[in-house]
Protein backbone atom coordinates (compact mmCIF):
# COMPACT_ATOMS: atom_id res chain seq x y z
CA UNK A 1 0.00 0.00 0.00
CA UNK A 2 1.39 3.58 -0.88
CA UNK A 3 0.29 6.58 0.18
CA UNK A 4 0.71 10.33 -0.43
CA UNK A 5 2.09 12.97 2.24
CA UNK A 6 3.72 16.10 3.11
CA UNK A 7 7.63 15.85 3.06
CA UNK A 8 9.05 16.44 6.65
CA UNK A 9 12.47 17.26 7.04
CA UNK A 10 13.05 13.69 8.46
CA UNK A 11 12.43 12.86 5.01
CA UNK A 12 16.08 14.16 3.74
CA UNK A 13 18.54 11.44 3.26
CA UNK A 14 16.15 9.48 1.85
CA UNK A 15 14.90 11.55 -0.47
CA UNK A 16 18.71 12.84 -1.40
CA UNK A 17 19.34 9.16 -2.46
CA UNK A 18 15.87 9.04 -4.26
CA UNK A 19 16.69 11.85 -6.41
CA UNK A 20 19.97 10.45 -7.34
CA UNK A 21 18.08 7.86 -9.24
CA UNK A 22 16.61 10.59 -11.57
CA UNK A 23 17.32 11.03 -14.67
CA UNK A 24 19.07 13.80 -16.49
CA UNK A 25 15.87 15.58 -18.31
CA UNK A 26 14.39 16.10 -14.97
CA UNK A 27 15.91 19.35 -14.40
CA UNK A 28 13.80 20.85 -11.42
CA UNK A 29 15.66 17.39 -9.61
CA UNK A 30 18.97 18.09 -10.34
CA UNK A 31 19.88 20.32 -6.86
CA UNK A 32 22.59 19.82 -4.32
CA UNK A 33 21.74 18.62 -0.91
CA UNK A 34 21.60 22.05 1.06
CA UNK A 35 19.22 23.06 -1.96
CA UNK A 36 17.05 20.10 -1.18
CA UNK A 37 17.23 20.71 2.55
CA UNK A 38 16.40 24.88 2.10
CA UNK A 39 13.31 23.30 -0.17
CA UNK A 40 11.83 21.62 2.39
CA UNK A 41 12.36 23.66 5.33
CA UNK A 42 10.23 26.24 3.16
CA UNK A 43 7.67 23.51 2.63
CA UNK A 44 7.28 22.69 5.77
CA UNK A 45 6.87 26.18 6.35
CA UNK A 46 4.45 26.59 3.52
CA UNK A 47 2.08 23.39 5.04
CA UNK A 48 1.87 24.94 8.29
CA UNK A 49 0.62 28.83 7.49
CA UNK A 50 -3.03 29.77 6.18
CA UNK A 51 -2.77 31.96 3.29
CA UNK A 52 -5.16 33.75 1.06
CA UNK A 53 -3.21 34.21 -1.53
CA UNK A 54 -0.31 32.45 -3.69
CA UNK A 55 3.25 33.39 -2.96
CA UNK A 56 5.30 30.57 -4.72
CA UNK A 57 5.87 28.68 -2.08
CA UNK A 58 7.16 24.98 -2.53
CA UNK A 59 5.11 22.19 -1.40
CA UNK A 60 6.80 18.73 -1.37
CA UNK A 61 5.17 15.71 -1.48
CA UNK A 62 6.85 12.18 -1.27
CA UNK A 63 4.90 8.59 -1.76
CA UNK A 64 5.59 6.29 0.54
CA UNK A 65 5.35 2.69 0.73
CA UNK A 66 3.97 1.82 3.69
CA UNK A 67 4.93 -2.01 3.49
CA UNK A 68 8.70 -1.28 3.23
CA UNK A 69 8.36 1.95 4.68
CA UNK A 70 10.47 3.73 2.27
CA UNK A 71 9.97 6.68 -0.12
CA UNK A 72 9.14 5.27 -3.95
CA UNK A 73 8.84 8.90 -5.51
CA UNK A 74 8.18 12.45 -5.40
CA UNK A 75 6.30 15.52 -7.10
CA UNK A 76 6.41 19.07 -5.33
CA UNK A 77 3.50 21.79 -6.03
CA UNK A 78 5.11 25.41 -6.85
CA UNK A 79 1.84 27.79 -6.05
CA UNK A 80 2.97 30.56 -8.26
CA UNK A 81 5.41 31.14 -11.02
CA UNK A 82 6.99 34.30 -11.67
CA UNK A 83 6.13 37.26 -9.66
CA UNK A 84 9.08 37.96 -7.44
CA UNK A 85 11.35 37.53 -10.05
CA UNK A 86 10.15 36.10 -13.96
CA UNK A 87 9.40 33.09 -14.77
CA UNK A 88 11.03 32.22 -18.12
CA UNK A 89 9.36 29.63 -20.31
CA UNK A 90 8.51 28.38 -24.25
CA UNK A 91 5.82 28.82 -25.38
CA UNK A 92 4.82 26.48 -28.65
CA UNK A 93 2.77 28.40 -31.76
CA UNK A 94 2.27 26.56 -34.92
CA UNK A 95 1.44 28.15 -38.29
CA UNK A 96 0.15 27.18 -41.22
CA UNK A 97 2.79 27.14 -44.18
CA UNK A 98 0.96 27.45 -47.88
CA UNK A 99 2.33 27.72 -51.21
CA UNK A 100 0.15 27.85 -54.11
CA UNK A 101 2.96 27.64 -56.61
CA UNK A 102 3.99 24.07 -55.13
CA UNK A 103 0.34 22.98 -53.91
CA UNK A 104 1.81 22.23 -50.55
CA UNK A 105 1.12 23.09 -47.09
CA UNK A 106 2.38 22.18 -43.92
CA UNK A 107 2.18 23.10 -39.98
CA UNK A 108 5.30 25.08 -38.84
CA UNK A 109 5.98 24.95 -35.20
CA UNK A 110 8.24 27.39 -33.14
CA UNK A 111 9.32 27.76 -30.20
CA UNK A 112 9.15 31.45 -28.25
CA UNK A 113 10.36 32.99 -24.99
CA UNK A 114 7.94 34.15 -22.90
CA UNK A 115 8.02 35.89 -19.39
CA UNK A 116 5.91 35.45 -16.41
CA UNK A 117 5.51 37.64 -14.10
CA UNK A 118 2.20 36.37 -12.43
CA UNK A 119 1.86 32.83 -13.62
CA UNK A 120 0.23 29.90 -12.59
CA UNK A 121 0.65 26.82 -10.11
CA UNK A 122 3.05 24.12 -11.71
CA UNK A 123 4.03 20.69 -10.87
CA UNK A 124 7.31 19.81 -11.03
CA UNK A 125 10.15 17.51 -9.55
CA UNK A 126 8.11 14.01 -10.51
CA UNK A 127 9.82 11.25 -9.44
Amino acid sequence: MFRIREATLNDLDELWALIGQASVGMTSLQIDKDTLRDRLEKSVFAFSKSIAKAEGAPYVLVLEDLTSNSLVGTSCIFSKTGGYEPFYAYKIESTKAISELLQLETLVHSLHLVTEHNGPTEIGSLR
